[in-house]
């Protein structure tokens, strides 16, 4: 595929000649721009907004691809549907690469501005001081949810979205409905909500003069208290909380 090579090139020539090194280097505006092509596209060829907006959803909803492989995938459906469309693929590339030479001084006074921190081509009222306070502001919820999740201890100097979502991917899926556990032998673990208390025990007890301030309690079927070990114990949550899990687990099935 030697005339793709020589496209690429022809390309990067060309950005080289209007950014400069910086720019053309910078994946995150590259992103930015080659999405906003993408939908262009398929707004002109009869996509519409709820269809676009459904297949961000799917598509951010799923693994991470592989960017060797996605391009590959972008470049197979884009020839797909020029086919579709009765469009020529190299064609329109040799068309547009030779039009945007036409217009570096323009494309250049176009992304001078553009705001710094925007994913959108064009200003949106907001100064350079906003868009630095909501991403600071992004730093510090994303820096709460891990630590909520790990720990001070287990939490990252600044981790990114991408961990904390991957992170919570993967607790929502660990724990299935109790209904669809295996019925064959199978060793699985289980856990289950269990109303709990501390019972202190009283100062002139036995216990309490051994140092000892009370134990574990779980509620039994018929509505008492029996002693259990707390070995198993490793988080809790209040009676009101704990009943509105009760509920909601009752209501997947």
């Amino acid at each position: 595929m030697a005339h793709i090579d020589d496209y690429q090139e022809r390309v990067l020539q060309w950005m080289m000649t209007c950014f400069g090194e910086e720019i053309t280097a910078d994946q995150i505006e590259r992103n930015h721009r080659f999405l906003e092509e993408s939908l262009e596209l398929v707004q002109s060829t009869g996509c519409s907004k709820s269809e676009a907006h459904q297949l961000v959803e799917y598509v951010f909803n799923r693994p991470i691809g592989d960017p060797p492989q996605e391009v590959g995938g972008v470049m197979v459906t884009l020839a797909a549907l020029c086919i579709a469309a009765k469009l020529s693929m190299a064609e329109c590339g040799e068309t547009e690469l030779a039009r945007v030479w036409t217009c570096v001084e323009k494309i250049r006074a176009k992304q001078a501005s553009k705001p710094r921190y925007s994913p959108l081509p064009e200003g949106d009222g907001l100064t350079i001081a906003d868009y630095e306070e909501a991403f600071a502001d992004h730093k510090r919820l994303v820096r709460e949810l891990d630590v909520i999740l790990n720990g001070e201890e287990g939490a990252a100097k600044q981790a990114s979205l991408c961990d904390i979502v991957s992170q919570v991917r993967d607790i929502k899926g660990l724990w299935k409905p109790a209904s669809t556990a295996p019925m064959d032998g199978t060793e699985i673990y289980m856990r289950q909500l269990q109303p709990m208390r501390y019972k202190l025990y009283k100062p002139n007890s036995q216990e309490f003069k051994r140092g000892i301030k009370g134990r574990w309690q779980s509620m039994t079927d018929y509505g008492g208290w029996e002693n259990c070990s707390d070995t198993n114990l490793t988080e809790w949550c209040t009676d009101e909380e704990g009943n509105k899990m009760i509920v909601e687990a009752m209501d997947r099935g």
